[in-house]
């Protein structure tokens, strides 16, 4: 048996989710990360002005970003913006979703597969 590290939850729990929710998931990846970086973050971008425009852009998508997680509870939420706030820096350099597909999709699996979604 696996060893009981999360109040007597399984460390491996496979059996939570069904292999085509995995395959969901990548779609829902795809569609968080195209909404919230690939069109409001870079909208904003267009309709701001000013010196700080790039990062009030930021700063608003993280926010959506964070918001779009809020049904799994606040700590949740911030842990989503904070992970927008890191690769949303690697989107900052690529102008590319496709670079942030990878890390937010095995973070999210990481999350469900230890049982903490």
């Amino acid at each position: 048996t696996a060893p009981q590290f999360f109040h007597g939850k399984p460390f491996f729990n496979f059996a939570a989710q069904r292999p085509w929710q995995y395959l969901y998931y990548i779609l829902s990846v795809f569609l968080q990360q195209f909404i919230s970086q690939g069109i409001i973050h870079e909208n904003l971008r267009r309709i701001l002005y000013g010196k700080h425009k790039d990062t009030f852009a930021y700063m608003l998508s993280i926010l959506f970003f964070g918001s779009m997680h809020i049904h799994y509870g606040f700590i949740y939420m911030i842990a989503a913006s904070i992970l927008l706030a890191a690769i949303g820096a690697m989107y900052r350099k690529q102008r590319s979703i496709w670079g942030i597909l990878i890390p937010h999709y095995v973070l999210g699996t990481a999350l469900v597969v230890l049982g903490y979604v």
